[in-house]
């Protein structure tokens, strides 16, 4: 061949996943790298972080073993035959997933607490040395849990039920409740009757079950306002007109999980395509948009990118970059109109293409690279032409 340039021509052919001709060893290198970078973040979280509540904590404490485990088995990756590196990826994901929702439990959970010490505070100012000290043994509890703010609220209501009959204070229904105990359950029941009322027990189970109602409702108002930046106006409306807590509670449960969801995809997307020039501007306005909090156009990016994948152009150009990544390391790879070119030392075009035709510089390549090329040509839809074009051998002689 007298010029030294070989092509290569490409089809129209979809490509879906990578082929057995890019080692294993390097890919998954590739990825360990990257799986040691998110365990070391996950490490700085456990060390900076720790979840007030007693349950949280315990939960907490589990994630913390589980990396621990992961740590030691990625240790042994190098003699483990049976390391699946997709596997455990997935895995450190998940629990990447986990900590992210304990540590949003946790901030609903502190966020409750306040409140609800801060409106004990209050309830206990006229109640003397019996109020404070209810008041101090409720600041070291979960007050966040609805079952624990119910017993604080039960043990508030009988403190007043002794100071009100301390006092003598006109009867309500509640004092009248407790100077008449020492009636029979029957004699109470009719007494009751008489005076129009339900009886005390009744009422102040009806006052708990209405504070528990009220509390869930607040939970998931305040998971909604979390929620703001993933939802749209319309959403957000539809969610804070429900008052039935267990239909929110449904609505704001689908709502996180669309955002965990989220979350995975764009995770998936930034592990698979990171280092690739062709991704690259892509990538950058997805992570732009993940730590400024604008969760809606993330997501309009992620689908984006997710429907540019099923092009059959796309996935070509995804994978003719990923097998010369690997034979090429240090090269330059530029993306321009619908092709490409890869340079080499002095600026000398090895390989480049128009969007059809691929072309290898013979002159300056081995002959097991332009075998190489021939491979990845099959391989991401292309036929091995194998004749001289009478094309230059510099990508400037291209165009």
């Amino acid at each position: 061949m007298s010029s030294g340039v070989i092509e290569l021509l490409f089809l129209p052919a979809a490509v879906i996943g990578l082929p057995v001709w890019i080692a294993l060893s390097v890919v998954e290198a590739r990825q360990v790298d990257q799986i040691r970078a998110r365990m070391q973040s996950l490490q700085q979280l456990f060390a900076s972080q720790t979840p007030r509540d007693a349950r949280l904590q315990a939960q907490w404490a589990k994630l913390q073993q589980r990396l621990a485990r992961m740590e030691e088995k990625l240790l042994h990756t190098r003699w483990d035959k049976t390391f699946d590196v997709n596997q455990f990826d997935e895995e450190l994901h998940q629990l990447e997933d986990q900590v992210h929702a304990v540590l949003a439990q946790d901030q609903t959970l502190r966020r409750l607490y306040e409140q609800r010490l801060a409106r004990l505070a209050l309830l206990v100012q006229n109640l003397g040395e019996e109020g404070q000290a209810l008041y101090q043994r409720a600041q070291k509890m979960d007050l966040g849990y609805d079952q624990v703010w119910g017993q604080v609220v039960h043990e508030y209501r009988q403190l007043l039920g002794q100071k009100r009959r301390a006092a003598r204070r006109p009867r309500t229904a509640a004092s009248l409740q407790d100077d008449l105990s020492g009636l029979d359950a029957a004699a109470q029941e009719q007494l009751w009757r008489a005076l129009g009322l339900a009886p005390a027990g009744a009422r102040n189970q009806a006052d708990l079950e209405e504070d528990a109602r009220q509390a869930k409702l607040r939970d998931l108002r305040q998971q909604i306002e979390a929620l703001t930046p993933l939802l749209t106006a319309q959403e957000l409306t539809e969610l804070r007109s429900i008052q039935d807590p267990d239909a929110l509670q449904q609505a704001v449960q689908a709502a996180w999980q669309r955002w965990h969801q989220l979350l995975h995809r764009y995770r998936r997307i930034q592990t698979q395509y990171q280092g690739l020039s062709r991704t690259e501007a892509a990538l950058a306005q997805m992570a732009r948009a993940y730590h400024q909090g604008d969760y809606r156009r993330l997501e309009h990016l992620v689908q984006a990118f997710e429907a540019q994948e099923q092009d059959p152009t796309f996935q070509r150009e995804y994978l003719t970059e990923k097998y010369l990544q690997h034979y090429l390391p240090g090269y330059r790879i530029q993306w321009q109109n619908q092709g490409f070119w890869v340079e080499g030392d002095g600026a000398q075009a090895v390989v480049w293409s128009d969007g059809q035709r691929l072309y290898v510089n013979a002159h300056t390549e081995t002959p097991a690279f332009c075998r190489r090329m021939e491979t990845m040509a099959e391989e991401s839809g292309g036929v091995w032409i194998g004749r001289d074009t009478g094309q230059g051998q510099t990508r400037h002689q291209t165009h």
